[in-house]
C-alpha cells in the first residue's frame, strides 16, 4: 500500500520504491540507515534522510557512509520541513530510547518506528549497524522489494 504523504513524492509505475528515514539530528541513524539500504540493494530504492531538529553529521558517520556506498559522499543535515511536498512509498523513524519519542506522523498509515540505543563508542556503532542491517533485510522481506 503506497501512502502520500506531505513529505514525499509518489512512485511512477516502474519506478523504485522510495523512503524517507527520519530520526531526531539526521546525523547517525538515518544517514546509516539510508546508506545501508543502497549497499543491500544496490541502489534500486531511492532512500532519502530527515531530521527534525538537524545536527552537523560527525566525520566518521559521512566516512562510513562513502565506504558502504563505495563512492565519495558530501552529507549535509536535513530538516524535515525542507521535504515538505515531497511523497515517499516508506516512511521509517528510527528513534532514541534514551530521549522523548519522536512526533506520531498521521500521513504514515503504516507507522514504522525501530528504537535504538544513541551510539557513544565505536563499538556502540558497530551495533547500531548491525542491528540497522538486520531490520532493513528483515523489512525488505517483508515489503517483498529483495531481489535473489
Amino acid at each position: 500500500m503506497q501512502h502520500t504523504h506531505q513529505w514525499s513524492r509518489p512512485s511512477r509505475p516502474g519506478a523504485s520504491h522510495s523512503v524517507l528515514f527520519i530520526c531526531r539530528d539526521n546525523a547517525i541513524c538515518s544517514p546509516l540507515a539510508a546508506a545501508w539500504l543502497y549497499r543491500l540493494t544496490g541502489g534500486r530504492i531511492q532512500a532519502r534522510t530527515a531530521g527534525i531538529v538537524p545536527v552537523a553529521i560527525p566525520v566518521s558517520v559521512q566516512q562510513r557512509v562513502a565506504q558502504l556506498q563505495r563512492r565519495p559522499v558530501a552529507l549535509k543535515p536535513v530538516a524535515m520541513r525542507k521535504l515538505a511536498g515531497q511523497t515517499f512509498d516508506s516512511i521509517i523513524t528510527l528513534a532514541d530510547r534514551q530521549e522523548c519519542p519522536l512526533p506520531v506522523h498521521p500521513y504514515d498509515g503504516e507507522g514504522v518506528v525501530w528504537h535504538f540505543d544513541r551510539p557513544v563508542t565505536a563499538a556502540q556503532l558497530r551495533q547500531l549497524e548491525f542491528e540497522l542491517m538486520e531490520r532493513l533485510l528483515l523489512w525488505l522481506e517483508v515489503k517483498r522489494l529483495r531481489t535473489a
